[in-house]
């Protein structure tokens, strides 16, 4: 697997800044941001029309197309990839594009580093931690709404 930049040390590396990397890369990502998530919007809204089910189908598709786009594009133009292409654009489709259409690909992206470069059992904590760690956040932010009554009263058809 070709060496990947994990996404965390473009952003936090020590001393950088946003001359670091220059305002450039920066609108390159978000342009790629921009598109990814009305992208995600879209898929997420016509996935349950298409399968005329309340399941998110949408989501799914999403989280599997993500993943997919960011294996095959992070390998074929990584280090030992074939296709070459400027850091940019790279930072453009990984960062831009597929962080704005869905996180569970760079989720799932760092895992398998993490796999390769740590170990699967420091990658099975990771997403552990994740999965459930997150589950845990959305309750307590749903939670928090609920006591500081923020929302109104709960129905049955529970929806956010």
């Amino acid at each position: 697997m070709a060496p990947v930049i994990p996404l965390t040390v473009i952003f936090f590396q020590k001393g950088a800044m946003l001359n670091a990397l220059g305002i450039r890369n920066y609108l390159v990502i978000g342009a790629g941001g921009a598109l990814g998530s009305m992208a995600r919007f879209w898929l997420g809204d016509i996935g349950p029309v298409l399968m005329h089910s309340s399941f998110p189908w949408g989501i799914l598709w999403v989280n599997w197309l993500g993943c997919f786009v960011i294996g095959f594009f992070a390998e074929a133009t990584g280090a030992k990839g074939l296709l070459k292409v400027e850091p940019e654009t790279r930072n453009f489709v990984i960062v831009g594009i597929c962080g704005g259409f869905t996180t569970f690909s760079s989720f799932s992206l760092g895992a398998l580093v993490l796999a390769h470069t740590g170990g699967a059992g420091l990658s099975l904590i990771y997403v552990l931690a994740s999965v459930l760690g997150c589950l845990l956040a959305v309750t307590l932010g749903v939670w928090l709404v609920g006591v500081s009554r923020l929302s109104a009263p709960a129905t049955e058809d529970w929806e956010v």
